[in-house]
């Protein structure tokens, strides 16, 4: 009874996370569209199977046993909502439908045989067998592009860099369940295939139940993860954050300097360094002197009134990144900063590459997506949308007050 009443009680909190994620449907619109069709499968099974078993409608268990196959789509949806999350796409694309095809073979096979249409020698065995290797490539395919896109991504930019945590945190936390379900199902089928005892890996059922309950509460307790990359918070993007320049020095070089002209110069400026570093970190702020695109690390030194040498030094030794990677991370902070005010209104994006000091647009495109994760075209609509929701409670109190 108790159990019958959690599974139903699953189903429903799962219906509540469905209507969480139309809620923020446009955030990340496609992979949400995956999200929302594995939701709905087990939102709807584990509503039937509740609901029927709290009145005695047992014999429903083998007609939902024979539709337990159908659960096997799951398995390349996931894969596919991972894959959009990462990609950002604005349209599902054709290609995605391919990864239907196995699970749609599989379930007429499966219905062919139990009409004894197709007769399958050692059935239970060869699907067990088919079900491991198709589960195996699927978690490992998940894994590959988490880790690569993800779970490895970082950017030097403080507020963008706590989004990607966000979505990594997430990540992580549903790979995790869903390769713990995974587990529970292929001992779940071994255990019924070896005893003869097939009811189509619904042993321990409960365990996926609570597993799913569990992911079904994050969503309603933490909506944000549903926004994937496509959408910061420009609450923490103020103007004062993205004016503050990451972390580019080192506190310690960490190895043995072995070149002799070097171990005398940092002798020499050792006391100096970290007067060097704050004068590159107030750059940013003080002025505008990278926006020149031709600048050269002699140029910068000179216009800083430190010797070459020094900033050499710095770069070599003190620096996490090289003296192109600073001016493009500076650079494309500078981009954000414009973006957020206004500058794209009465400008170009050409222009604004520009403006920031890169020789022309296609540098600046790669390094922005870079950095930031999105295009400058999708960084700007999603900024865009933040100031539209923010203005229409400020629009609705004034006409009232009005």
């Amino acid at each position: 009874m108790l159990e019958n009443l959690l599974v139903f009680s699953t189903g429903l909190i799962g219906f509540l996370a469905i209507i969480q994620i139309l809620i923020r449907f446009k955030s990340n619109n496609i992979a949400n569209i995956y999200l929302i069709l594995i939701f709905s499968i087990i939102v709807v099974r584990f509503l039937v199977i509740g609901f029927f078993s709290l009145f005695g409608a047992d014999y429903l268990q083998n007609i939902l046993a024979n539709c337990n196959n159908v659960l096997i789509v799951i398995i390349p949806l996931t894969y596919l909502y991972f894959k959009n999350l990462v990609h950002n796409r604005k349209k599902m694309l054709i290609s995605d439908a391919y990864h239907l095809i196995v699970p749609l073979l599989f379930v007429i096979v499966d219905f062919l045989d139990n009409l004894q249409l197709v007769l399958i020698p050692f059935k239970n065995r060869f699907f067990l067998s088919f079900f491991l290797l198709y589960i195996v490539f699927y978690i490992v395919s998940d894994y590959l592009i988490l880790h690569a896109s993800i779970w490895s991504k970082t950017s030097p930019i403080s507020f963008i860099n706590k989004q990607n945590r966000t979505t990594k945190k997430w990540t992580i936390f549903l790979f995790s369940l869903l390769l713990l379900m995974a587990v529970r199902i292929i001992v779940s089928l071994t255990l019924e295939v070896t005893t003869n005892q097939y009811v189509y890996g619904m042993s321990f059922m409960l365990i996926s139940v609570c597993i799913w309950l569990v992911i079904f509460l994050r969503i309603l307790i933490f909506p944000e993860i549903l926004n994937g990359n496509s959408y910061y918070n420009f609450e923490s993007a103020s103007q004062e954050n993205l004016m503050v320049l990451p972390a580019f020095w080192k506190k310690e070089i960490g190895y043995k300097i072995t070149n002799s002209q070097d171990l005398q110069l940092e002798k020499k400026i050792n006391d100096l360094l970290e007067g060097y570093m704050a004068t590159l970190d107030d750059l940013k702020i003080s002025s505008k002197v990278l926006r020149d695109s031709s600048i050269t690390l002699r140029d910068l030194a000179y216009r800083l009134n430190i010797p070459v040498s020094h900033l050499t030094f710095l770069f070599k030794y003190y620096s996490k990144v090289s003296f192109s990677e600073y001016k493009k991370v500076v650079r494309i902070q500078d981009a954000l900063q414009l973006i957020n005010q206004g500058y794209l209104k009465n400008n170009t994006f050409d222009s604004l590459a520009r403006e920031v000091g890169f020789a022309s647009y296609n540098p600046f495109f790669t390094g922005f997506k870079e950095i930031v994760g999105l295009t400058p075209q999708e960084y700007f609509n999603s900024y865009e949308r933040y100031n539209r929701v923010v203005q229409q409670p400020t629009a609705a109190l004034a006409f009232v007050n009005s």
